[in-house]
């Protein structure tokens, strides 16, 4: 069994498991809504903060707008860290487990980043570069200038916040939590739909699109059982995002992720099911069948994977 689903649970050792299940779930939302409104809080008092020193010191410093900032891209992707903290806590004091055990294993962090981003880079490139052979989507436009360019690079970190914490909720923590209980397809089955749902309210949400991000979660439930850590399924949920919204230029889940290197556009000729429609390249179905792809791969890797550590025992207790 993998480290990273071999996680006790003594804190919900007696809670029957429909209730425990339904418990996980809901908290999942909870975590969200109270990180947000931390946030809120936070803001609020940076606000109160700059408008003392403006009224102190306005005519020494430079002018900005509040709303500019606050209403930014980066600091709607930080909002995320706020999440992650309160699940941190959760975990420390209220299950009274390391925070390792969320997944934080493994030396060599930085590499698992890289390459799960490299993986989540391909794996978006791939299902746009299908939707434009197909017609659904072309290309427009190149911005290279440097302001662009620092921009885009500035996100990334933001990125990983953003896709880390919702990986750190929905992988690192429900479908452990599941996992516990109920065999690890119904885990990951579980936890993908929870993942989906959280994505309704998203503008411009449509079923294909919910069924994409439910087969992306699948994807990357996969992938960090078989990397066994949480740190590449942080890599390849940020770049998912990033190549999608800063590269490509394409909405996000719905929504606008500001100025990119490159510009693709939907054919107005093509259906939304080929070309993802306002939602973007995710409320595809082609990008559906790349997920599939993917989780068919992941799949043969494991039972791969598994029988050599079978192997690999037979031959070392042959041995002793």
């Amino acid at each position: 069994m993998k480290n990273i689903l071999t996680s006790q649970f003594n804190t919900y050792r007696q809670w029957p498991t429909s209730f425990l299940i339904v418990f996980a779930c809901v908290m999942v939302e909870i975590f969200f809504l109270a990180g947000s409104l931390v946030f809120e809080f936070v803001i609020s008092i940076f606000y109160l903060i700059t408008q003392l020193i403006t009224q102190l010191f306005g005519g020494l410093l430079p002018q900005w707008h509040f709303e500019d900032i606050v209403f930014s891209l980066h600091f709607e992707l930080l909002s995320f860290a706020f999440v992650a903290i309160l699940l941190f806590a959760w975990v420390k004091w209220m299950e009274k487990r390391p925070l390792v055990t969320l997944g934080f294993y493994r030396d060599k962090w930085l590499k698992e980043i890289f390459l799960g981003f490299g993986v989540g880079a391909l794996q978006f490139t791939l299902s746009l570069l299908l939707i434009c052979l197909l017609g659904g989507s072309r290309f427009k436009s190149a911005d290279f200038s440097f302001e662009t360019i620092l921009f885009v690079l500035s996100l990334v970190p933001f990125w990983l916040i953003q896709g880390g914490t919702e990986e750190l909720l929905t992988r690192g923590w429900l479908l452990q939590i599941i996992n516990s209980r109920l065999a690890t397809p119904i885990a990951i089955s579980i936890s993908s739909l929870v993942f989906g749902l959280m994505h309704l309210g998203n503008e411009h949400v449509t079923f294909l699109s919910i069924l994409d991000i439910i087969l992306s979660g699948i994807v990357m439930a996969l992938y960090m059982i078989y990397r066994d850590n949480i740190w590449g399924v942080i890599g390849l949920h940020g770049a998912w995002n990033f190549v999608q919204g800063n590269i490509y230029g394409i909405e996000v889940s719905g929504g606008d992720s500001g100025k990119s290197i490159l510009k693709f556009i939907n054919n107005p000729q093509t259906p939304d099911w080929l070309s993802g429609g306002s939602f973007g390249t995710e409320g595809s179905l082609i990008t559906c069948l790349v997920e599939i792809l993917f989780i068919l791969g992941l799949i043969y890797l494991l039972k791969l994977q598994t029988k050599q550590e079978v192997t690999a025992k037979m031959g070392s207790d042959f041995d002793n």
